[in-house]
C-alpha cells in the first residue's frame, strides 16, 4: 500500500514537471486507484482503489485486503492487467530491452514514467525518437508554393483555420473586415441610445436589450450568405487545398500513421524507399518532408 501511494505521488509530481516544460503529459490516471486492473475469469477488467475496493462491471464492489489480493493472484482466480501508465515498465520487467524507438506520444509516456523505473528497481531502456517523414510528389509541392504556405504550416494548422486564411487572402473585397466594421457601427449607435434612454426612462433600457439582437441578426445572416458566396467563388482553390491536405494528412492524421511502411514499400519499392530514407539527416527529433519525383 505504501509503495502504491508512493507511485501515485511520484507520478503526479513527475507529470507536473513534464507539463511545466511544455509537453502535454497526456496520461492522467485516477489518483486514488492502482496502476493496474484486476481481470477475473470473464476477462473483464476491474479497477481497484488504493484502499482495496474492487469495482465490478455490474456496479457492485468488494473490499479486499492486500493478503486476499495476493491469494487470488496466486490461485489464478484473478490476474493483473497493467494500465497504460504501468504497461511500458511491466514490459521492460518481463522482457528487458536495451533501447526503445518511439514516436512523440510514446516518448512523452516514458518521460512521465521515468521515476517509476528507479522506484520499482527496473532497468529502463535507452530512448530514441523514431524517424518521422512525409512523402509528397512534385504536384503537391507546386500547389503548396501557390498557397504560399510552408509544409510545417500545412501539417500543424487545422484544416478549418487554413480554409479561413485562404478565403481571407483570396477575398479582394475584405468582406470579413467590412462586416466587422458594420457590426461595430451598429453596436456603437445602440450604446449611445442606451445612455440616452437610461437618462429619459430607466425602464426603456431593458427593452433595448432585445433590440440589439434583432438589429444584428439580419447582418449575421447576410454575412453567412456572403461567406457561402466567397466559398463558391473560390471553390477551385479550396479543392486544391483539400487535395494537398489529404495527400499529407489523410483523414487528418500524419501520413505515417494512416499508411505506414507497407504503403511506402509498395509505392516506391524497397531500394528507392531505403535510399530516400538514408539521405535524411540523422535527427530523430525532427519531422522531414521528402519531395519525390
Amino acid at each position: 500500500m505504501i509503495l502504491a501511494k508512493n507511485c501515485a505521488m511520484c507520478f503526479a509530481k513527475r507529470s507536473e514537471e513534464v507539463r511545466a516544460k511544455g509537453f502535454t503529459g497526456s496520461m492522467s490516471p485516477t489518483p486514488d486507484a492502482h496502476f493496474f486492473y484486476i481481470v477475473a475469469k470473464d476477462f473483464v477488467r476491474r479497477a481497484v482503489t488504493l484502499d482495496g475496493v474492487v469495482k465490478h462491471p455490474d456496479g457492485s464492489s468488494e473490499k479486499v485486503t492486500p493478503e486476499q489480493l495476493k491469494a487470488k493472484f496466486a490461485s489464478g482466480e484473478w490476474s493483473v492487467s497493467p494500465k497504460a501508465g504501468l504497461r511500458p515498465l511491466y514490459q521492460d520487467f518481463v522482457l528487458p530491452s536495451i533501447a526503445y524507438v518511439g514516436g512523440p506520444g510514446e516518448l512523452e509516456y516514458h518521460a512521465q514514467l521515468a521515476p517509476f523505473y528507479e522506484l520499482l528497481n527496473v532497468t529502463p531502456p535507452s530512448l530514441f525518437p523514431r524517424l518521422s517523414a512525409t512523402f509528397v510528389d512534385q504536384k503537391c509541392e507546386r500547389l503548396r508554393e501557390k498557397f504560399g504556405r510552408t509544409w510545417e504550416e500545412l501539417l500543424m494548422t487545422n484544416e478549418h483555420e487554413l480554409t479561413k486564411q485562404l478565403l481571407r487572402e483570396a477575398d479582394e473585397n475584405d468582406t470579413a473586415k467590412t462586416f466587422a466594421e458594420a457590426r461595430a457601427e451598429i453596436e456603437e449607435a445602440i450604446a449611445k441610445l442606451k445612455t440616452l434612454l437610461r437618462d429619459l426612462d430607466p425602464t426603456l433600457e431593458g427593452a433595448l436589450g432585445s433590440t440589439v439582437g434583432k438589429a444584428l441578426h439580419p447582418l449575421e445572416q447576410l454575412e453567412q450568405k456572403a461567406n457561402k458566396a466567397i466559398k463558391q467563388k473560390h471553390a477551385v482553390e479550396l479543392a486544391r487545398l483539400q487535395k494537398v491536405l489529404f495527400a499529407v494528412r489523410p483523414g487528418g492524421k500524419p501520413m505515417e500513421r494512416a499508411y505506414g511502411t507497407a504503403w511506402g514499400l509498395l509505392t516506391y519499392g524497397v531500394t528507392e524507399l531505403l535510399n530516400m530514407l538514408d539521405q535524411l539527416p540523422a535527427d530523430g527529433a525532427a519531422h522531414h518532408i521528402v519531395i519525390t519525383e
